[in-house]
């Protein structure tokens, strides 16, 4: 059974406190607080200095601390639920299991702070468990967290941009959807971390161990990454223009999907990581594999050869009028190629890069183009609704863009009804004309997007993000 917390009336905290400053001040009188397993919720504390203090199993949900201390403090196991610790002094604390989800620490110190997992004991609950520092949802932007202990920690769509985090320990942490742009991080532990979705924009890994890292589909353009180990990372879909990358070990690191400048990469780093290639080094010739996957199509599966060309580079050939339904091309670099007319329905194009191809006129009903990178690509009356499947049931299938980058793409007079554009990036894109009824466009970007004479009949724009950046 979980240990009731006690609640201390305003007189016997104030009592306790301003004991604990005579402490500080090493005067007579003066006794360290100890707040173990007490209710210290919904309080204004600001300012006050709780360093080296005693405060294990407390909860300050919904508590205002900015500006305290609790420089050196035993915060273990600690719930700071949406408290607001801006600018507030957590150096050398012990914050191992603590709760800080939807917290606010803009500014806050969190020098060689510990929030690695806690194991709590018996007398804090009804038996040994074990809990991860949860950092979910807060806002620690502008913090320091250099040399912080932070290992296993949960730090889902934090915001930590502008912060320090240098040569801290990040192993195996879960930052997903985190925002760590423009964040001294070098030299830090990330091996294993999952930071997939992450916006990484203009920060500093260099030198930073992401051995194992899941970067899937982040942000990294523009961010030093020299000196780093991304030895087995996977970084399908990441984007890494502007990237420093001199020096970088890349030994088996995944670069199919990824999108970098071309001569980003020494010819070592190239051939050590894993990078799209053609199909003839594989011993593949297209007009057979189209050949094939035709009857497969055709006799439904029965005889020929579905076509998986994932992670091949497809780049600049002409695929018009082929018929590839039901594909995979799971981080194929179909760069500058023509598939206008092509027919892709039901195809599993996750991860692939279309930058600038030419799609128009394709059939792309029910087809999965989740993290598709589609910028410049021209997409006119091509047709992206939903695939009806004929079963038992008559089942439509929805074409899924979520995370989709259609950033400068033109989808004059595509249909897109009931396609699903998730957190996908519309900037300045074309859709003039566009069938778009009954999208679904939460959290898309969709600044400068050219919506003329497009139907949107069921779709919810508020949910849209129309700002710039």
């Amino acid at each position: 059974m979980t240990a009731e917390l006690r609640r201390l009336d305003k007189p016997g905290l104030e009592k306790a406190f301003e004991a604990h400053g005579l402490f500080l001040r090493k005067l007579n009188g003066g006794r360290r607080v100890q707040l173990p397993l007490h209710n210290l919720s919904s309080l204004n504390l600001d300012g006050r200095n709780f360093s080296e203090g005693t405060f294990a199993g407390s909860t300050f949900q919904f508590s205002s601390l900015r500006k305290s201390a609790f420089e050196s403090a035993d915060l273990f196991g600690c719930d700071f639920s949406v408290a607001n610790l801006e600018d507030a002094r957590l150096v050398n604390a012990d914050l191992r299991g603590a709760i800080l989800r939807g917290a606010v620490l803009i500014g806050a110190d969190l020098h060689n702070a510990d929030l690695r997992e806690g194991h709590l004991s018996s007398s804090v609950s009804s038996g040994p468990a074990s809990t991860k520092t949860d950092l979910s949802g807060t806002d620690a932007s502008n913090s320091n967290l250099s040399g912080a202990k932070l290992s296993g920690a949960n730090m889902d769509h934090g915001n930590f941009s502008d912060s320090k985090i240098v040569k801290s320990d990040l192993t195996s942490v879960s930052g997903r959807g985190a925002n760590m742009s423009r964040t001294l991080m070098n030299k830090t532990l990330l091996i294993g971390a999952d930071f997939s979705g992450a916006q990484f924009q203009s920060s500093d890994l260099s030198g930073a161990d992401m051995r194992d890292c899941n970067l899937t589909g982040v942000d990294l353009r523009d961010v030093n990454l020299a000196d780093a180990d991304l030895s087995g990372a996977m970084l399908k879909g990441a984007l890494l223009q502007g990237a420093m990358l001199s020096n970088a070990v890349l030994n088996k690191t995944e670069l199919r999907g990824a999108v970098i400048e071309d001569g980003s990469l020494s010819s070592d780093q190239t051939a050590a990581a894993q990078m799209p290639i053609k199909p003839e080094v594989v011993g593949l010739v297209m007009a057979d594999v189209i050949k094939q996957h035709g009857e497969w199509v055709r006799s439904g599966g029965v005889s020929g050869k579905r076509a998986d060309l994932s992670g091949l580079d497809l780049s600049g050939l002409d695929l018009s009028g082929v018929d590839f339904s039901a594909g995979v091309f799971v981080a194929t670099l179909f760069r500058d190629a023509n598939l206008s007319g092509s027919t892709l329905a039901h195809a599993n194009l996750s991860f692939a890069d279309c930058r600038d191809a030419n799609i128009s006129s394709a059939d792309l009903r029910g087809a999965d183009l989740t993290y598709t990178n589609l910028s410049g690509a021209n997409l006119k009356t091509a047709n992206l609704s939903p695939l009806q499947i004929t079963g038992a049931t008559i089942m439509a299938w929805p074409t899924d863009l979520s995370h989709a980058r259609l950033s400068g793409a033109d989808l004059t007079e595509a249909l897109l009804s009931g396609a699903r554009f998730e957190n996908a990036d519309l900037t300045k894109a074309t859709l003039a004309d566009a069938d778009m009824r009954n999208c679904s466009l939460e959290n898309a970007r969709v600044f400068g997007c050219n919506l003329l004479g497009a139907r949107l009949d069921g779709v919810d724009l508020a949910l849209a993000n129309a700002n710039a950046d």
